[in-house]
């Protein structure tokens, strides 16, 4: 799957995070429930995987994210590795 969005003037760590919710929400509308995510940003990443403190900017999109994953979607976690 491709895709782009413009958000604005948001913050990086903002932009990552928004860009994980809206990738998983149009892998899940096609149809897929067995989800290979990856990412580079560290901090998106652990706080996806709850092993780190969310900071405030992405609080409500990590959160959103982790509801959606919750509900009857499979994560190969061997593929949640960050790069520096």
């Amino acid at each position: 799957m491709v895709g782009a969005a413009n958000y604005g003037n948001a913050t990086i760590i903002m932009a990552e995070g928004r860009t994980l919710k809206d990738g998983i929400q149009a892998a899940i509308a096609v149809g897929y429930r067995m989800l290979d995510i990856e990412g580079d940003n560290l901090i998106v990443i652990e706080a996806l995987q709850r092993m780190t403190e969310i900071p405030w900017q992405i609080r409500n999109v990590i959160k959103d994210v982790q509801v959606i994953l919750s509900q009857d979607v499979h994560i190969y976690r061997e593929a949640n590795i960050t790069v520096d």
